[in-house]
């Protein structure tokens, strides 16, 4: 198989497998950071939708961002991490 594709091929699955690492990571985690940070009005009146679609907007772009990162940075780790290609020598000539 040629090297370059091979190299390029892993790295694609490390992206993948970062991006949805981080993605569940994110999933498990960022629920309970956001129900520290996120405060919502003192006097929302008797629907609480707006506070509500507030926070699962908040949370989507958590995700994206989580899911983004994620991915480059398993880019990053297979292209670091795998090995390089051997420099083709020739035979010497008789």
């Amino acid at each position: 198989m040629d090297q370059p594709k091979s190299r390029i091929k892993t790295g694609m699955k490390f992206s993948i497998l970062g991006a949805l690492a981080a993605l569940s990571l994110a999933s498990i985690f960022l629920p309970g950071l956001m129900v520290w940070y996120f405060e919502p009005p003192v006097n929302p009146g008797y629907s609480c939708a707006p506070s509500i679609q507030k926070a699962l907007d908040l949370f989507r772009i958590a995700q994206a961002v989580t899911l983004f990162f994620g991915g480059i940075f398993g880019f990053i780790f297979a292209l670091r991490w795998t090995k390089k290609p051997a420099a083709k020598s020739e035979p010497p000539s008789p």
